[in-house]
This record gives C-alpha cells, structure tokens and sequence, in this order.
C-alpha cells in the first residue's frame, strides 16, 4: 500500500478538474508524487474538506492538524484566540423591509456572501465569511504563514459583499479592527470582534466600512499592494474606509463593463435617495453614497459626466497613502 498524500499525475489533474484547489494556487508533483506549492516551495498543506473530496475519488489523502493550515487550533485541536483581521458588516434598511422585499433579500444575501466566499477561495490564507440576520462578519488569521496576505484578503473579501450588494440597492457599512479573535463557520469571538463591531456602530455613520488605525498600519506594508491602494481611501473626515467601487478597475480591463456597472450603481443610488426623500436620517446616509459615487467618477471616469449624480461637494477622494 502506498504513502498517504503520494499520488499520480494524473490523480493530480484529477483533483484539479475537480476544482479542489484555489484559482491562484500552482500545485506541482516532486519525483516521488508528493504535492507542492509552487509559490512558496513547500509541501501542499491539504485541508480536511479536499481530504474527504479526494478520498472519494479513490485518491488516498491524509490531514493532521500539525500538517493543515489551522490557525484556530491548537495541536491538540482545542480552540484559541490568535492575532487576526475582523470584518463586521451591517446592511441597511432590512428593519423597514416588506414581507416581499425580505424574501427577496434573503436570496440577494445568499449571492452576495458566495461573492465573499469565492473570493476567499481565490487567496492561499482561510478567510471565513458568515451572515447572521442583516449582519456578516469576514475573520482571516493573520498567523503564519500567511500573515502578510491576511489584512488583504479580509479586504478584497469586504468590498466584494459589499459591490454585490449594492447592485441589488443594498448598501451596508462596517468596521475593520486587527487583534485577537477565534473564528469557525458558527462561532466568531475575540477583542477584534467587539472593535469591528464599534466601529460599525458608533464611527462609520454612513454606508461605508471604516478601517481601525491598526489596520490602517498593516496596509501600509500589505501585500498586493496595487490593490490595496485601489480599494482604500482616505474620506473628508480623515478616516480610511474600503472603497468598493474600486473593483471596477482592478477587475475589468474593459471600460464598457466597467461603466456599465457605474451606472448600475448610480441608479440604484438615485432610487434609493427618491424612496427616502421624506426620510432626514436616511436621506443623509444615501447622500454619503451619492457622494463618493461622484468623487470616484470624477477621479477615474472624469471624461464620462453621465455616470455622475451631481452630488459631490467638491471634496476629492483622498489616496490611500503607503
């Protein structure tokens, strides 16, 4: 009987067509058949789900929380708190919903968190996506050995849910706090958890996730950093938020669909400043929305006037500094 974890290169190919492994990761076979990780150039740590996957298909795999990517888990398996990036996200107006309308949203959530989970999908750390009600919270350990990549993936992961959202006229805000944390797809719990979520409820004030100074710091230095310029921003009052609409340019060469989902996004913005025009509160947080919506547009598709609402102030979109 062969060695566990040893396979052919055609049980390889197998498991590839089988969508086991994430779109970003290179898996090669040494002489012995023993998979590897291109990028870092190291065993492949494989988790229990691809196990359980591969066993299936008659590809004998193994997995021991010494050898698996178990941030959340001691050797012993026993949970406990590590240093990690908490995400905490609440969508607004779900209260005052119809009967209709939160039928329907129930399905707009369950869109936009496969959104979350595909993008987690696509980085080599474990980031954790989970709605509870109109709230959702993204964790990722920031633990070796992807500690660099952590802050990154909880950000791609939040201006992803929140972009789907807002084309189903969903718009949220949040908070994005660094420190201890423990989280599993049930349980989220730690320090980290209690600052995102005072982040989202007493600073953001408007449909935007704020980002904590910590974080803020460990940005500076994140990997992908093309990325992280494009999808944070500095806002009038000088806190550092995702800017969502970023995406459009690092996802899209082509500015048709690019525009084309700007204009998405302002008519949704319009609809949702017309339903609460009677609404001082509402109307205030819908008017942050419109705003940043032109600041964008201006800065990056200012020879497009169409795309614009005419609700900017005449305050810029600040860069995010590195």
């Amino acid at each position: 009987m062969r060695e566990p974890n040893l396979m052919t290169a055609d049980e390889l190919q197998l498991l590839k067509d089988a969508e086991l492994f994430g779109d970003g990761e290179v898996i090669e076979l040494s002489p012995e058949g023993a998979a590897s990780d291109d990028r870092s150039q190291s065993p492949y740590r494989f988790n229990a789900k691809q196990v359980e996957r591969a066993r299936a298909m008659g590809i004998a795999l193994e997995a021991t929380l010494p050898e698996v990517y178990e941030p959340y888990h001691d050797v012993r398996g026993e949970a406990m708190l590590v240093p990690s990036v908490i995400c905490q996200l609440d969508v607004l107006g779900t209260g005052a919903m119809t009967e209709a309308r939160a039928q329907e949203n129930v399905q707009i959530t369950r869109r936009a968190l496969q959104a979350a989970q595909d993008w987690g999908k696509r980085l080599p750390e474990s980031v954790i996506a989970r709605w509870f009600t109109d709230n959702a919270v993204i964790a990722s350990a920031a633990a070796e050995p992807y500690e660099d990549l952590a802050i990154t993936g909880v950000l791609l992961t939040a201006a992803s849910m929140q972009l789907e959202l807002t084309f189903d006229g969903l718009f949220s805000r949040g908070g994005i706090a660094v420190g201890d944390a423990y989280a599993d797809e049930t349980f989220v719990y730690g320090d980290a958890v209690v600052a995102a979520h005072e982040l989202e409820d007493r600073v953001a004030h408007y449909p935007r996730i704020v980002i904590d100074g910590a974080a803020h710091e460990q940005l500076r230095t994140a990997a992908l950093g093309d990325i992280v310029e494009s999808l944070v921003a500095i806002d009038h009052d000088g806190l550092a938020f995702v800017s969502y609409l970023g995406q459009v340019l690092d996802d899209f060469d082509d500015e048709e669909e690019s525009t084309e989902m700007l204009r998405d996004h302002r008519d949704q913005v319009a609809e949702r400043l017309a339903e609460h025009a009677g609404n001082t509160r509402l109307s205030a947080k819908y008017g942050w929305v419109a705003d940043y919506h032109d600041r964008f547009c201006r800065r990056h598709f200012g020879h497009m006037p169409d795309l614009l609402l005419d609700a900017a102030d005449g305050s810029v979109l600040r860069d995010f500094a590195r």
